[in-house]
């Protein structure tokens, strides 16, 4: 099947690469329509016909259109009924002459294409534009980072000092709250400044310093301030840096951090979260490459840090929350020599963690750090810092010149609950239920001995729930007797119990659901963690080893539960008096601190 067409010419390379396709779609639309109608050649196929047989047709008048190449290879003619006849001209034979005395009309077109080697040809054009336009992208990005395809090793770390100005940059003065922890640090920073010290006794400069903690605890703060007080360049990657969807690409990258560190030892070489990279390597195959590109990865770290790889006066520091899944190879001596835990800070950590962060805010004269700080256990450096925050916030949303407690109280509700929902409508039923739920919490709080003192009570819901009890911990260490465990559950069962009595068996609501997953938790944990359990003991690590043990768990974790919530029906149940005038306080006021429920309680 033949056709006549003038191809379609369509300048691209100075066109982004969509307007040059959108030109290119438009040129396959000319070759369509321009041609002697490529379609209705579909429908009435073209004959090869002899030139005598041609001429006969003309001299009848059955030919009224005629195509001609100009090279005079060949041409197309058409009648009145739209059929279409190709014909094979004689080298130098022309024809034009006896057409146009017949009264045909003669067009003449550049050559004869097959409109489907057309419509190749410009896909192919198509192709062409989009290697070219690739390859001049990244030879752009290869004048600016530095090598064209070799950049895709580079990832994300510029290999460029992380250190800021003298008067900025981060020392243990920034640092607070991990005494113990800065104890460590400052021997890495002597042995950066006077490596000659150690080595003269034939000590080895320590390869690697894994620093693991919880989140927030201040690992990465940590690793800087090494660097500030050391005064050495800091480089600093994440672990998901390495990682590629190429397999080699992430130990090429390896490969490149360290080179730039060598270049400006002495420094610190910091790698955040690098259980990203560094985890315990599969020999079983992966699809896709994934576990063969992390074990490539691994492999070039290891190499780098090797006693033999030779990189003095370069000290790597990783941080991670999950050591127990990184790879031994990683974490042994010769490679990550000294493991610093940072811990949670305590409560005197904590008041000087907020002294830090709260050094550049107007505080109020009524404020206490240590009164703060007593009442934020568990949280850690991140989350004072955010505290910190959102009482500065609160102080701007009313136009406060100073922060005062009041903002640092709506800031507590609002980090440890989240935002108030102004939105919902509660009508007094169950605002009446919601009462009588709270106030079961505040006076079993408030009835057991020896128990953290209820701060302040409130049904103004917040985040998921619809009202809360605050409890100030008496103690801030992690070390609780099994009578505090109990007790805690008794408190939680408290807001259940008080609906109980009051409304029956039959009309309890979903409103415990929070409390009753804290339940379940330290119920969990008091059998297979601490070995509470009257029948497993402290056979609490062999009750989580399988599944032979699952019913003894459960079976004890039913029994103290059931055991606890009728101690707290006990306790509550003669003293339903005090939980109803606790209850219309919080319907009429909403919320009541520790003052006003001492008041309700003790009268």
């Amino acid at each position: 099947m033949h056709a006549f067409a003038s191809p379609a010419r369509v300048s691209f390379l100075r066109l982004p690469f969509r307007a040059a396709r959108k030109r290119l779609r438009l040129g396959r639309e000319a070759v369509k329509t321009t041609s002697l109608s490529f379609e209705a050649a579909q429908e009435h196929a073209i004959a090869d016909v002899s030139l005598t047989r041609f001429l006969e047709q003309v001299r009848a008048g059955a030919v009224t259109h005629v195509n001609v190449s100009k090279h005079g290879e060949g041409l197309v003619a058409r009648g009145p009924d739209l059929w279409f006849e190709h014909v094979a001209l004689p080298p130098r034979y022309d024809v034009t002459d006896r057409l146009l005395d017949a009264g045909v009309d003669v067009t003449v077109v550049g050559s004869l294409v097959d409109p489907n080697t057309m419509l190749m040809g410009v896909d192919v054009v198509v192709l062409l534009a989009t290697v070219t336009l690739f390859v001049m992208l990244m030879r752009r990005q290869g004048g600016a980072g530095g090598g064209g395809l070799s950049a895709l090793t580079k990832g994300p770390f510029d290999g460029k000092d992380k250190r800021t100005t003298t008067s900025s940059r981060t020392t243990f003065k920034d640092v607070a709250g991990i005494d113990e922890v800065q104890g460590e640090l400052a021997e890495i920073v002597t042995i950066l400044r006077f490596p000659a010290r150690f080595t003269a006794l034939g000590a080895k400069v320590p390869r690697g310093v894994l620093l693991e903690g919880p989140p927030g605890c201040g690992k990465t703060l940590c690793a800087r301030a090494v660097a500030g007080e050391a005064n050495v360049p800091f480089f600093a990657a994440v672990g998901s840096d390495f990682m590629d969807t190429f397999v080699g690409v992430g130990a090429a990258r390896v490969r490149e951090i360290f080179k730039k560190a060598k270049e400006a030892a002495p420094c610190i070489l910091f790698i955040d979260e690098i259980d990203t990279i560094a985890q315990a390597r599969s020999a079983a195959p992966s699809i896709g490459g994934g576990a063969d590109e992390r074990n490539q990865t691994i492999n070039a770290l290891l190499s780098e840090m090797d006693g033999f790889a030779g990189n003095t006066g370069v000290i790597v520091m990783a941080a991670t929350n999950r050591r127990d899944v990184l790879d031994p190879a990683v974490v042994r001596p010769g490679r990550f020599d000294r493991t610093i835990h940072v811990p949670m800070p305590d409560v005197r950590g904590r008041a000087a963690i907020m002294r830090v962060h709260s050094s550049e805010k107007p505080l109020g004269p009524d404020i206490d750090v240590q009164e703060i700080a007593r009442r934020t256990p568990g949280f850690s450096g991140a989350d004072l810092e955010n505290l910190a925050n959102e009482a500065a916030m609160a102080a701007a949303r009313e136009n406060a010149t100073i922060i005062t407690a009041a903002h640092f109280e709506t800031a507590m509700d609002r980090v440890k609950m989240g935002p108030e929902r102004v939105s919902a409508v509660i009508t007094p039923e169950m605002k009446r239920v919601l009462a009588i739920h709270e106030a079961g919490h505040a006076v079993a709080g408030m009835l057991l001995e020896d128990f953290d003192a209820v701060r302040k009570v409130t049904i103004i819901p917040r985040g998921q729930s619809g009202g809360s009890t605050h409890f100030d911990p008496k103690d801030d260490h992690s070390l609780h007797t099994r009578d505090y465990l109990e007790k805690r559950i008794i408190v939680a069962l408290g807001g259940r119990v008080a609906e109980e009595l009051v409304y029956g068996h039959a009309n309890v609501t979903t409103g415990a659901s929070g409390d009753l997953e804290i339940v379940s938790r330290v119920a969990h944990a008091m059998i297979t963690t601490y070995g509470f359990g009257r029948t497993l003991g402290a056979a609490a690590n062999w009750a989580r080893a399988g599944d032979a043990a699952d019913e003894e768990v459960h079976q004890e974790v039913r029994t103290l539960v059931a055991v606890l919530y009728t101690r707290a029906r006990r306790l509550l149940e003669p003293k339903l008096h005090l939980v109803h005038r606790v209850a219309d306080a919080l319907f009429e006021r909403e919320t009541l601190d520790r003052a006003e429920l001492e008041a309700l309680v003790k009268t």
